[in-house]
């Protein structure tokens, strides 16, 4: 874990950055954060894709890779900077005037919508104070994605 550097941004500054992975991207996540510089000007969203059954440790096993407080998202929450956010098991989460928004996860026979239900939300409501980071399994490097809200609006219609 690197605690050493500090490449601050102006305090006005605060991005929040959401993290989706897949339910292999466990060693990714670790290796972002055992290598993301203290800032104190980001916040950040982990969404990871879980089985329904699947009692997710991810606020303990992230604790561990980084000096940011790492808890379970809840529902109305403030977004603070300098905090780690996990989605919690069986939810879809979405962030609406800087606040996180739980709701039931629907569990119908169609593909895991949680990653993107959450960057559409982030991109409408951060705007060019939102980045997206996707982790895989496979995934080498780690891509980033700075999300312009229409760009991404138009995208998904």
């Amino acid at each position: 874990m690197n605690t050493t550097r500090n490449n601050s941004l102006p305090d006005s500054d605060h991005y929040v950055i959401a993290i989706g992975a897949s339910a292999g991207g466990l060693e990714a996540i670790h290796e972002f954060f055992d290598n993301m510089p203290s800032n104190g000007n980001f916040s950040f969203v982990i969404i990871q894709h879980l089985s329904p059954d699947y009692k997710s440790l991810l606020v303990e096993l992230v604790s561990k890779h980084t000096n940011m407080k790492v808890v379970e998202a809840q529902h109305d929450i403030l977004v603070e900077k300098d905090y780690v956010y996990v989605i919690p098991n069986n939810k879809l989460l979405t962030i609406e005037h800087h606040r996180l928004r739980l709701s039931e996860k629907n569990f119908e026979k169609a593909p895991n919508t949680a990653i993107d239900t959450f960057l559409h939300s982030l991109a409408n409501d951060q705007g060019s104070k939102a980045i997206a980071i996707i982790l895989g399994i496979e995934i080498i490097f780690i891509e980033v994605i700075f999300i312009n809200v229409s760009f991404f609006t138009n995208f998904a219609d």
